[in-house]
This record gives structure tokens, sequence and C-alpha cells, in this order.
């Protein structure tokens, strides 16, 4: 994927698709590829970076703990 299709994706300007590929990158969450003939610069996602889009994904489908146990309730009408 290119920044110019990472922006846009997310209606973005491109230099701001940078700055969050510069962010990333920093992290070592993507990785950046540029191909010689055209010098076009994308990106994907690198093994640390798939593996924290996992462990976000695992968080967000399970309750914190402490209501993890809850029964459900309605609301009182």
């Amino acid at each position: 994927m290119t920044l110019t299709d990472l922006a846009e994706a997310n209606g973005v300007d491109a230099p701001y698709a940078t700055l969050i590929v510069d962010k990333l990158e920093a992290h070592g969450l993507v990785e950046r590829h540029r191909t010689p003939r055209t010098d076009v610069a994308s990106w994907s996602r690198s093994r640390p970076g798939r593996e924290a889009i996992a462990t976000a994904e695992a968080i967000l489908r399970r309750p914190p703990r402490a209501i993890a146990h809850c029964a459900p309730r309605t609301a009182a009408t």
C-alpha cells in the first residue's frame, strides 16, 4: 500500500499519512519499501505490528475481569 493509498483510505492528506507511518516505523510496527524504478514508497505491517494488532483485537473482544462475571441486567423502564 502506498502512502497516497493510506491517506485516501483514511481521509487525510499525504503529509499527515507520512507522519503516521514515520511514527509507526519508529516503533517497529510497519516497514517501508521503495521501488527503485518509480521511487514510490510503500509500507507493510511488520511482524511486531501484526502481533500488536492481534493483541489489541483480543483485548477489545473480551470484557474487563471486573465485569466479566456480572449477570446481565435490563434497564428500568
